[in-house]
């Protein structure tokens, strides 16, 4: 039964709509259809369904040996297409664990140590829970030793990136709140190095107890106000020499800020 009647639309039926077949062409191609999907069976070997994927790589396999002159071995086209899943099951846990990451760095970041362990600790949940639902036969040992050493890589660069967004972010909270100190000792109202030292103490538990976050937020602060501590005893001692002599006894004999 010819489809249609119009010899110019012949050329490309597969383009056209259903309703522009013949009405018993199109009723024979919905029964077929019908036919076809209450009685197939879906392929599965070793009590494994196989998808689209996975059929088409035992075809190759197949193809494969019999065009070398060989008998296909179905045991070998197996283990083929379960290292193939494997290894797409991997790609597909790390895209999980990116895809977390990725909301983290856009949202998120800087993290303490504790809420990026978190998420970490989340992402690999679920990377490994894909990945046990889309491997099939054995899941080696090297296979998962492969996806943890992958997501144990994107962790270190999650770390990077974490630690790196702290620092700019201190960074601009010092510079913006360094600005008072900073125009005081221009000015010279600090009558000693001591009381300066004792503003910086006061700056540096204004920062720590800020809201930003970092497991070396300690480190940051007490690295930038030591080089202002510095900065400002080489200008206290520059006053000294040029100025009257000063009473010594006025300067503390440590020099920096002392560790909390």
């Amino acid at each position: 039964m010819r489809p249609l009647t119009n010899e110019e639309d012949l050329r490309n039926p597969d383009q056209l709509e259903t309703n522009k077949l013949r009405p018993e062409f199109a009723s024979q191609v919905i029964t077929f259809r019908r036919y076809v999907l209450n009685r197939i069976k879906p392929k599965a070997m070793n009590n494994k369904v196989l998808n689209g994927s996975m059929y088409a790589e035992l075809v190759k396999s197949y193809s494969s040996s019999i065009n070398k002159g060989a008998i296909p071995n179905i045991e070998n086209a197996w283990s083929y297409v379960c290292r193939n899943e494997r290894m797409k099951a991997i790609v597909e846990g790390i895209e999980m664990y990116d895809s977390l990451a990725r909301k983290v760095m856009n949202n998120k970041l800087p993290l303490s140590a504790e809420g990026l362990k978190k998420y970490h600790t989340q992402g690999k949940e679920k990377a490994f829970a894909l990945f046990k639902k889309k491997a099939i036969g054995n899941a080696a040992d090297e296979y998962v030793k492969e996806l943890r050493k992958k997501i144990k890589l994107k962790y270190c660069n999650l770390k990077f990136q974490n630690d790196r967004e702290f620092n700019r972010v201190a960074t601009s909270f010092l510079n913006q709140e360094y600005t008072a100190i900073e125009k005081k000792l221009k000015n010279n109202e600090y009558k000693s190095l001591n009381d300066f030292e004792k503003e910086l103490r006061l700056f540096q538990s204004f920062f720590l107890e800020s809201g930003l976050n970092s497991p070396n937020k300690k480190l940051v602060v007490i690295e930038a106000l030591q080089k202002s501590f510095s900065d400002a005893a080489n200008s206290f001692m520059k006053n000294i020499q040029q100025g009257p002599e000063n009473d010594c006894t006025r300067y503390p004999k440590q020099i920096g800020p002392r560790n909390q």
